[in-house]
C-alpha cells in the first residue's frame, strides 16, 4: 500500500518509527514474520486521514497560488 500524499517522503528501507510516522504497511519493513509493527488500526487510520488532507489542503493552496498568478 502506498499512503497518499507521501509520495515524495517514501523511504526504501523503513524502520518501526518511520513505518508508524507514515502509517505505511506493516510488512514493508518485516522480512520475515507474520504480525505487523502497528497493532492499534485507529491510529493508523487516523494518521492515513491526516496526511491525506493535509495533502488535498497543500494541493489546493498551490492551485489558489496558481490562479492568483494568472488573474
Amino acid at each position: 500500500m502506498r499512503p497518499y500524499g507521501l509520495e515524495l517522503t517514501l523511504i526504501a528501507g523503513p524502520d518501526v518509527a518511520d513505518i508508524q510516522a507514515q502509517a505505511r504497511k506493516s510488512s514493508v519493513g518485516r522480512i520475515g514474520g507474520a504480525h505487523g509493527y502497528t497493532r492499534n488500526s485507529a491510529a493508523k487510520r487516523a494518521t492515513r486521514v491526516r496526511i491525506k488532507r493535509g495533502a488535498r489542503t497543500a494541493g489546493r493552496e498551490a492551485i489558489g497560488r496558481e490562479l492568483a498568478e494568472l488573474g
